[in-house]
């Protein structure tokens, strides 16, 4: 029996997920960051035009959850995500 080649042994390059990206992002360029300006990061990152606002939405507030992101709302309906300072609580 002969040994598999190497490329048959390379485990599958996997891109990052989309929340890491998006918190790379967060970090690297600062600023406040709201659903329109996550979603227009994804379409330029993902090479795509296909992005939904609640996929955005709701990865900004998973890195808030997760300690990531400080969330501020300073009117009604509009909420922006800042890259929290010192990393995760």
């Amino acid at each position: 029996m002969t040994s598999p080649t190497p490329a048959l042994m390379a485990a599958p390059r996997r891109r990052p997920n989309r929340r890491t990206l998006l918190l790379a992002a967060i970090r690297a360029q600062g600023g406040e960051w709201t659903t329109s300006r996550a979603a227009a990061f994804y379409a330029r990152a993902l090479d795509t035009q296909h992005v939904y606002a609640s996929n955005a939405r709701r990865d900004l507030r998973r890195l808030a959850a997760d300690g990531h992101l400080t969330t501020h709302t300073n009117t009604v309906g509009h909420r922006y995500y800042t890259a929290r300072t010192g990393g995760p609580r």
